[in-house]
């Protein structure tokens, strides 16, 4: 996850809106070298191993080299400071095989043009996380036509992997500080509460990694490879931590959603010292808030109901969020809450639940709003609703 879209070094087909929009240029049109031909990929070549990879220190290269013809011309984005000045084109590769499904998107500068064709190179540093096939996908680039995908299995025809061989294999755990916090008042305007997360990281004999670099925050230390700078003070929320004598570091969480996703990224030594982007990436972390919801009301539509009809709920959670999953009916069976019913929350945040009344005399019913990972399961206030007779 990409944090504000601002560096040509994130993804450009997600963030190219937003450089153009700095650069003081128009957003160009997404295109497609499948149905624009004015832009090619004519060659492409990766180094691809194997390469075997061990522990926390590891770490190997692959360069990425491929030549693209593109009649419109190449677009340079930049705003006066070197790290945003940028010509190039986006590697992305795909973990194919021997083990989970991830991405990896490596830059590749450019090193020579004539006329219309550039020649793009550039280098992935693997760390033993990396362990598996993964396979080129995607070649993404702008031009002043838009922004370019293509896919150099179907053209030029040219399929290409890098396999790693990785062992001793590092871990990452996270806890918050405090556990829970109150909701947002609204999407906007997150709680004023501070809450922090604490993450270790340990070898693969679970021993602490000490003194090792961390990037903390929404914005370089999300992307994938390292860049080759930590950005100007307009990121001021970025820092740089180091592990203590237990493999943890603790920062704040960012308490928002999207572009605010907290990254927490692990840095293998560098090739060249001091020099953060010959670091391999070894792990990431991304620490998400734990809230419950600010509200949730449960209004019966009638306090005493036939046993066998129906009972309806109506009523609203809050805040609203862009994946609230809705509510649960839950009726108190013993000492045990069980779920008998669930509904949609509307874009209102409102909600309609409805059951079948199971018994006579008084049943406590009540509605969780659940919305994982970030929201816990939050219930409303019991309502009690009597069952008559048949």
């Amino acid at each position: 996850m990409v944090g504000r879209g601002c560096a040509m070094r994130a993804s450009i087909s997600l963030v190219a809106a937003a450089v153009l929009g700095l650069a003081g240029v128009a957003a160009l049109p997404v295109t497609s070298s499948a149905a624009d031909a004015s832009g090619t990929v004519v060659s492409v070549s990766v180094d691809p191993g194997p390469f075997t990879v061990s522990g926390f220190a590891g770490q190997a290269t692959s360069r990425i080299t491929v030549v693209v013809d593109d009649p419109a011309g190449f677009m340079a984005v930049g705003s006066g400071t070197p790290e945003w000045d940028y010509t190039g084109v986006e590697a992305v590769l795909v973990r194919t095989s021997g083990g989970p499904s991830a991405r990896v998107a490596v830059d590749l500068s450019q090193v020579s043009l004539s006329g219309t064709t550039g020649t793009f190179s550039g280098v992935w540093r693997i760390a033993a996380t990396r362990g598996g096939t993964w396979t080129l996908t995607d070649l993404i680039w702008l031009s002043l036509a838009g922004i370019h995908h293509q896919d150099p299995r179907v053209s030029p025809d040219a399929t290409q992997t890098v396999t790693v061989v990785a062992s001793q294999v590092p871990t990452a755990t996270w806890a918050l500080v405090p556990g829970t916090v109150p909701a947002y008042v609204n999407r906007n305007l997150p709680t004023t509460t501070v809450q922090r997360a604490r993450v270790t990281f340990r070898t693969s004999t679970g021993a602490p990694i000490v003194g090792a670099t961390v990037l903390w925050g929404t914005e370089y230390s999300c992307m994938d490879p390292m860049p080759p700078t930590l950005g100007g003070p307009r990121w001021s929320d970025e820092v740089k931590l180091v592990t203590d004598a237990v493999g943890q570091v603790s920062g704040k969480l960012h308490l928002d959603f999207g572009p605010g996703q907290t990254c927490v990224s692990l840095l293998g030594p560098p090739a060249t010292a001091s020099d953060l982007s010959t670091s391999a990436l070894v792990l990431r972390v991304l620490p998400y808030p734990h809230m419950y919801y600010r509200a949730v009301s449960a209004v019966p539509l009638a306090r005493s109901v036939r046993v066998g009809r129906t009972v309806t709920i109506v009523g609203s959670a809050s805040p609203l969020t862009d994946a609230n999953r809705g509510v649960e009916l839950q009726r108190l069976v013993g000492r045990t809450w069980r779920t008998i019913a669930t509904a949609p929350l509307r874009s209102s945040g409102r909600y309609t639940v409805s059951a079948t009344l199971p018994v006579p005399g008084p049943v406590h019913f009540r509605v969780l709003a659940v919305d994982p990972p970030i929201f816990l399961p939050t219930p409303s206030r019991v309502v009690t609703i009597t069952g008559r007779p048949r």
